[in-house]
């Protein structure tokens, strides 16, 4: 059957799409989804099975494995199919879907990160009060709301992108239809550009002030803390999450706040790649390699498995 290519079509162009190492490109990143996928449901399943783990942290925490298989599932599953079959067309309705789920998905994200650095905060700051403050129903509400609020600004996004006049140039120079990349070919490229850096600064920046205030409180009390072993404890509780942080909003910073010029095509897809693949596929590693409960929950239930496995046999 032929290809028939609409002239609505925009058309990604990676720059490694023509690579002579295209094929180990194409097992590396194939290698590293699944990976990424496997392990983020098995946090999920893991936090599920475990009663122990069924507290707020751990709630924040399989929606975050949650958003980080989301994350992967949008973007790689497209690229992996334009390095097989070279068609690197998408059409106008398909590029503003994978647009929107994005916006949703990094939202949420950074949503859930700043409910896990308030979690963190009450945890710390307010132990007496942190099973009255952090309850079931409150949490339940403050993902809801996660979700809600970043759909809703994911729909506000993708309307204005969808009602954006574009330049005859349908090549975006990148492998997935990323808002950044839209607004090169937008014939209302500085427009697209200020929606863009306000969108950065209403979601990104308030959220990042609102856990650097929360992070900054808790290290006051940590630092009043006079023996050494509740030091320790308070930041190991802290560490992970941490760690996420630094990753998301490093990336996050490369990718979007520096400005569109024509020569950083391949910098921001090399940054991209690691945002939306390599870091959904550390998080769950971080969290179950430097957290004691999450790390004991796992080797439990692979000692079941492995247990019954061997009984069957």
């Amino acid at each position: 059957m032929e290809n028939y290519t609409s002239i609505d079509d925009f058309h990604l162009l990676p720059y490694f799409l023509h690579s002579k190492d295209k094929s180990i490109i194409f097992l590396a990143l194939l290698l590293t989804y699944i990976f990424g996928l496997v392990w983020n449901c098995l946090i999920i399943i893991v936090i599920y099975m475990d009663p122990r783990l069924h507290v707020p942290l751990y709630l924040f925490l399989s929606n975050l494995s949650l958003v980080d298989i989301c994350y992967i599932m949008v973007t790689i599953p497209k690229l992996l199919h334009m390095l097989v079959t070279r068609n690197i067309s998408v059409s106008r309705s398909l590029c503003l879907t994978q647009l929107g789920f994005f916006i949703l998905v990094a939202s949420t994200e950074i949503a859930l990160l700043t409910s896990m650095a308030f979690d963190r905060y009450v945890a710390i700051c307010k132990p007496l009060h942190y099973h009255c403050i952090m309850n079931r129903r409150r949490c339940l509400l403050i993902l809801v709301l996660s979700w809600v609020s970043a759909a809703v600004n994911a729909t506000l996004i993708t309307s204005i992108t969808s009602i954006t006049p574009w330049s005859s140039l349908r090549t975006i120079h990148h492998f997935f239809c990323d808002l950044k990349a839209l607004a090169k070919i937008s014939s209302n490229g500085l427009g697209f550009q200020l929606v863009l850096y306000i969108e950065s600064l209403i979601i990104g920046v308030l959220a990042f002030a609102i856990i650097l205030m929360s992070y900054v409180k808790i290290f006051k009390i940590v630092l009043l803390i006079t023996f050494s072993d509740g030091q320790r404890k308070a930041f190991s509780t802290c560490s992970s999450h941490l760690m996420v942080l630094f990753m998301f909003y490093g990336v996050g910073v490369c990718v979007y706040i520096r400005p569109l010029t024509q020569n950083t095509e391949e910098l921001d897809q090399i940054f991209s790649l690691f945002y939306i693949l390599v870091t959904p596929t550390l998080n769950p590693l971080i969290y179950s390699l430097s957290n004691k409960e999450v790390h004991g929950a796992l080797l439990k239930i692979m000692t079941r498995c492995t247990r019954k496995s061997s009984v069957a046999f």
